[in-house]
């Protein structure tokens, strides 16, 4: 095919670019959508045709019939849909790379490992399939059906069904663990389509618009602190099960997600994928913050209201008490406050005499060096806490001695603490002691740290790398996945298939980086792909051998036509001295089927 048309194939608003390219094609026999992307556009891969580059290419070869770049990027790409998480100069630089040739994938944003919906198939909805074959003749891909994690249609609520009638495994998996609510499901498909089909700069699902509502909502005060707290706790409440997604399910569910999402949205230097700004958007609409007022004055009128019951309280047992320190057991007040309250409203405040004599301060002066507190002290000797205090201050001796005397028994029992904590968990690591008993590892850390190095569990010589924990349910779906697409590659009723790693993402769906994370996890390495040239030939072998053992005797190049294998493929498995059993369990056919060639005797002798 030319790079010039002569016919301009149609091109609806909302069609994907790839279903454009596909449909071109089938115009031209001998021609697909692969072929077609390296021709016009100059690109290897048919996948990413929701955000594809090389905009102005597609501009120039069907002579902007279609209109300009922006046109093709507002209506036909997912283009407004990312750029809503983008700050504005953000959006103006992905705008460039898209327009403009740039090599590989653009994602601006992008969700955990193995969150992400697969990108190599288009959904269609049935009644948007009969609505375009009765009105323009055939179907196409609608842009808003390609949004990640949307099941139904958002015109038609039906369910979305890739062109083939099969989904990619992976998507399988994870699509049929749990059914959610349909209202939900519905609503997140609707508001999909209407940030995909707005413009981002006027969009409500933007970033900045996003900010003013929450700040609206009061959940974002004047100074921009995010009331952190109990905006996860409503969006946790709101969308924990509510999806019929494993993977949308648990990145509403997982607190970790949920806030790095929130603290990307309060920072103008990271970028915030777009199914985070339509689940927060929705939180805005629907919630508000009632436990506090961003307002100071309000929240300065809310105390008072709340202090007033209390102040009531204070006065009704003051007047009913005998003494300050009497009403300050009775409401757990200290009585200085309460001396504050009674002066403030005009009650009377007995005055104690202020003279202590000598056998008083002998014994609160015996009392501080025995290393009891000085609150004690003042309970048990009936004076207040101030006088304790003067009494110790005056003399620099019994300071010191009750200083040395508290230090000396809170050091002890830090350390009982600590022994007895060593004693009921051996097995825990220095930092989960720590995390059990803070307060008297800092004691220790403080006062005495060698001893607590001594009686300290020995530290884990942990890897430099530390690699984020990917979520076990999962990893369990991906792993089902890789077993089903190798059992396909396997099945016995067809020629066998090569288990390479392009053929595991094209059945799975799963992304290249998130194939090489599993091969690299220890227990799957070996278990699962990718499958050796050499272990492929192995099976194309074995398996014609088994469909032609009654078959009359034939030469070694049908042989290998016949196995769907090189010539030179055949021949390496046997030259090979690491595969001396296969070679012995393939000797004895291949020398009936060619039984006087020499190359048998030549590379068959080990």
């Amino acid at each position: 095919m030319n790079r010039s048309h002569l016919m301009i194939p149609p091109f609806p608003k909302d069609e994907t670019l790839n279903s454009l390219l596909e449909r071109t094609a089938s115009y031209c026999f001998g021609s697909s959508l692969q072929l077609e992307c390296l021709r016009l556009l100059n690109r290897t891969g048919a996948f990413l045709d929701t955000l594809p580059t090389s905009i102005s290419s597609v501009c120039h070869v069907f002579s902007y019939a279609f209109g300009d770049e922006d046109s093709i990027l507002s209506k036909h790409t997912l283009f407004d849909f990312f750029a809503c998480g983008l700050a504005p100069e953000r959006a103006a630089e992905f705008r460039r790379r898209l327009i403009k040739e740039t090599r590989g994938p653009l994602r601006p944003a992008r969700l955990p490992l193995y969150f992400n919906s697969s990108e190599q198939e288009c959904l269609h909805c049935v009644d948007c399939d009969d609505f375009n074959l009765k009105k323009r003749g055939f179907i196409f891909a609608y842009r808003q059906h390609c949004a990640p994690f949307v099941h139904v249609c958002p015109w038609h609520r039906t369910p979305l069904f890739p062109a083939e009638g099969k989904f990619r495994l992976y998507d399988h998996q994870c699509r049929s663990r749990h059914r959610g609510s349909k209202l939900l499901v519905h609503e997140f498909a609707e508001r999909s389509a209407e940030c995909i089909g707005n413009n981002w700069h006027s969009s409500k699902y933007h970033r900045l618009d996003l900010l003013r509502q929450l700040a609206d909502r009061r959940w974002i005060d004047e100074h921009g602190r995010c009331a952190l707290s109990g905006l996860l706790k409503v969006f946790h409440k709101k969308f924990d099960d509510a999806f019929d997604d494993e993977r949308l399910r648990l990145l509403c569910s997982a607190t970790r997600y949920a806030e790095a999402a929130l603290r990307a949205l309060l920072r103008t230097d990271r970028n915030l994928h777009p199914v985070w700004c339509v689940l927060f958007r929705w939180i805005a609409d629907d919630t508000e913050n009632t436990v506090h007022n961003s307002s100071p004055t309000a929240r300065k009128r809310e105390r008072e209201r709340h202090s007033h019951s209390e102040l009531s309280e204070q006065l009704d047992v003051l007047r009913q008490s005998t003494s300050i320190r009497q009403a300050a057991e009775l409401l757990g007040k200290s009585p200085y406050t309460l001396i504050t309250v009674a002066r403030r409203h005009g009650l009377h405040v007995g005055r104690r005499p202020k003279r202590i004599f000598g056998p008083d301060r002998e014994q609160i002066a015996h009392c501080l060096c025995s290393g009891i507190p000085a609150g004690q002290v003042a309970a048990m000797c009936r004076v207040s806490l101030s006088t304790v205090y003067r009494i110790a201050a005056s003399s620099g001796e019994v300071q010191a001695l009750s200083a040395a005397k508290r230090s000396e028994q809170r050091l002890q029992t830090a350390r009982s603490i600590w022994l007895d904590m060593l004693r009921r968990h051996p097995t825990l690591t220095a930092k989960a002691m720590r995390s059990q008993c803070p307060a008297e590892w800092t004691y220790l850390y403080r006062h005495d740290r060698e001893w607590l190095a001594k009686h300290s569990p020995r530290r884990l010589q942990l890897p430099k790398s530390r690699k984020t924990a990917q979520p076990e349910q999962l990893l369990v779906l991906a792993a089902k996945s890789l077993s089903a697409a190798v059992e396909k590659c396997e099945a016995a009723e067809k020629a066998p298939i090569r288990g390479s790693a392009y053929r595991m993402q094209a059945l799975t769906g799963l992304s290249e980086y998130a194939l090489l994370h599993f091969q690299s996890r220890r227990e799957d390495r070996e278990r699962i792909f990718p499958e050796s040239h050499v272990a492929f030939v192995r099976r194309r072998v074995t398996w014609l051998r088994a469909m032609t053992i009654h078959e009359t005797p034939m030469p070694m190049w049908r042989f290998a036509k016949r196995a769907g294998v090189r010539l030179s493929s055949l021949t390496s498995i046997t030259s090979d001295e690491q595969h001396h059993a296969v070679a012995g369990a393939i000797e004895a056919p291949w020398k009936q089927y060619h039984p006087q060639s020499d190359f048998f005797s030549q590379n068959l002798e080990f």
